[in-house]
């Protein structure tokens, strides 16, 4: 057979079609708040549920090096009074942790630098926290996740390129309640106050 170019010239050696130009963009993640059953956590426990966030990625998964967390607490406790903060899928496996926080530029910041891989999709991953007893009742609890787009190193798990993470600003999880424990002793009226005999049966 005999073949032209787009200029009309037969070609009968190699035949080709030049389609349009095809780019391949790197993926995305944004961040979101998810939502726990349960907002109230225990003084002196470990392993509690302090927040949920989620992520959504678009195009690859996102492999994120670091992840800033902020530490909110308002009450008698601080910062300080959580460790061994860990993030788990929904499978309930770690995938980063356990950390804490420190004091950096007036936040208490809880810094990782686990690998962790957001799949394409829709994710919920929990934080879990230690919270010492120097709480007292009715102090809160807030994980923030802080400057999602300067402060979260994540790049394409295909195309390798720096992913900028969204939102821009501060991502605000669930505030949690602490409660703490108490035993109250009292006497009932029955039975009344009485004498009794000693040695009587």
């Amino acid at each position: 057979p005999t073949y032209q170019t787009s200029g009309g010239v037969a070609d009968t050696t190699s035949p080709f079609f030049n389609p349009s130009t095809t780019t391949i963009d790197k993926g995305s993640i944004t961040f979101s708040k998810g939502v726990i059953s349960s907002l109230n956590v225990s003084e002196g426990s470990s392993a509690q549920l302090l927040g949920q966030l989620k992520s959504t990625v678009q195009g690859e998964a996102i492999r994120v090096t670091q992840l800033v967390l902020d530490v909110v607490v308002t009450g008698t406790g601080n910062a300080q009074d959580v460790s061994n903060l860990v993030i788990k899928d929904a499978s309930g496996k770690s995938v980063a942790g356990p950390f804490d926080p420190s004091s950096t530029a007036g936040a208490e910041r809880a810094t990782t630098t686990d690998t962790i891989i957001f799949p394409t999709g829709t994710n919920a991953y929990d934080v879990f926290g230690n919270l010492n007893s120097d709480f007292a009742a009715n102090d809160t609890i807030q994980i923030q996740i802080t400057d999602p787009d300067t402060l979260v190193t994540a790049k394409g798990e295909v195309t390798n390129q720096t992913v900028t993470a969204n939102p821009t600003s501060d991502l605000s999880l669930d505030t949690v309640t602490v409660k703490t424990g108490g035993l109250n002793v009292s006497t009932t009226a029955s039975p009344a106050a009485q004498s009794v005999i000693v040695g009587a049966t």
